[in-house]
């Protein structure tokens, strides 16, 4: 699906979500990860992440009537592991040949894993979505 342009104005903060629950209760892999972009402006990306089960759905009270950074405060780590990677160069913002006046802007996070302490074979449950706001201090979505 391709949203119209006036989802992309200046500013407007797009936050996209993921949860993920291991399907054998194992804390160390459940979570959420959180990631901020203000169109056109890449290097205000900003990641957030949570350890153990979060609810980060739309009708979510932790989530409902609060700005993006003040959802799911419960959980959230101080010093996410995640890391935004906006000094990379694809951050760069890019133009999209096939629709005139559109950008590609990226937000991507990495986190490095230590082989030896993950099992053989893991079954995760995820969840995935997005929201967008008028600015960092909107409330509603």
């Amino acid at each position: 699906m391709i949203l119209p342009a006036k989802y992309f104005t200046d500013d407007r903060i797009i936050y996209q979500w993921i949860t993920y629950e291991d399907a054998n209760g194992d804390r160390e892999l459940t979570g959420a990860i959180g990631c901020k972009i203000s169109v056109n402006n890449a290097a205000a990306t900003k990641v957030d992440q949570w350890q153990g089960i979060t609810d980060l759905t739309s009708d979510s009270t932790e989530v409902v009537g609060k700005k993006w950074y003040k959802q799911a405060r419960t959980g959230k780590m101080s010093s996410p592991l995640y890391q935004a990677l906006f000094w990379q160069d694809v951050f760069t913002l890019a133009d999209v040949t096939e629709r005139a006046g559109y950008k590609v802007q990226h937000c991507q996070v990495e986190l490095p894993l230590d082989n030896g302490k993950l099992p053989e074979g893991i079954t995760i449950n995820m969840q995935v979505g997005a929201r967008f706001y008028a600015n960092d201090d909107a409330t509603e979505f």
